[in-house]
């Protein structure tokens, strides 16, 4: 009589560690979290500035008044106080309010960076060299521009030497740059967001202000998108026969940059 076979039964699995079933559940929550920051912006794609029809395009600035504009106080680039009240009368102003130094600001709060641009917001020196490449056409159209630049302490004005190299054109510098020393201007508007929200204001020759936009971060108004407004004032203020346009404003040669003295 053949005696009967043992059948092999497999010896039962150890249970999971607790260390085990932690590495289950964090590669689960990453799987989720890497599939969710895929399939958001296919879902809720963001609507940037420059894909916004232009009847909506000024309608998020903020209650910004041109009185608040004309009393701000900057510093030009030779360290000596400016202000926009002082052209009221003579042109068109194009104010631009760029991000400023982020030097001071953390890393996870600077958002986009480029290794050349470490300290500097890269759409910030995308508009302004974008402006600086038709200044010519704002000049013919009886505009002036003026870029600010805020800083939270006097060592960070050398954070806008990139700036000044994208406004600068066979060592001529197309139009100035101020600083905004403490952020004085920016909390004065209440667009202070980490440093400063990038903002764009045109003021007219009456000093009136007639276009606004307050920016979160990339959301900015092109070049072009500004000078269509400017060039819409030409009705009311037609230029005069001898008035020229065509000479370059405030084109000076590349300043040193201003060492402010520190404030405590």
């Amino acid at each position: 009589m053949v005696p009967p076979t043992k059948t092999d039964i497999p010896s039962p699995k150890p249970p999971e560690t607790t260390a085990q079933k932690i590495i289950k559940v964090v590669i689960a929550l990453a799987a989720v979290a890497a599939a969710g920051w895929f399939l958001y912006p296919q879902l809720f794609p963001q609507e940037w500035a420059f894909e916004i029809p232009d009847r909506q395009l000024d309608t998020n600035a903020r209650e910004i008044t041109a009185e608040q504009l004309l009393k701000l106080p900057f510093t030009d680039e030779q360290g000596k106080p400016v202000s926009l009240q002082e052209r009221v009368g003579k042109q068109h102003q194009v104010v631009i309010i760029t991000r400023g130094s982020l030097a001071s600001v953390s890393y996870w709060n600077k958002g986009k960076t480029r290794q050349d641009l470490v300290n500097v917001c890269p759409y910030c020196t995308s508009q302004v060299s974008g402006i600086a490449s038709i200044a010519d056409e704002f000049r013919r159209a009886g505009a002036e521009i003026v870029v600010i630049f805020p800083i939270s302490k006097g060592s960070e004005a050398k954070d806008i030497e990139p700036l000044r190299v994208s406004v600068t054109s066979n060592q001529v510098q197309v139009f100035p740059l101020w600083l905004d020393l403490d952020l004085k201007a920016v909390d004065a508007l209440q667009i202070r967001q980490h440093l400063a929200r990038p903002s764009s204001f045109i003021l007219d020759k009456k000093g009136q202000l007639r276009f606004a936009y307050v920016g979160s971060n990339a959301d900015r108004p092109s070049g072009n998108e500004l000078l269509r407004h400017v060039k819409e004032l030409a009705s009311e203020f037609p230029l005069e026969p001898g008035e020229k346009t065509d000479a370059p404003a405030e084109a000076t040669r590349q300043p040193e940059t201003p060492a402010p003295a520190e404030t405590k």
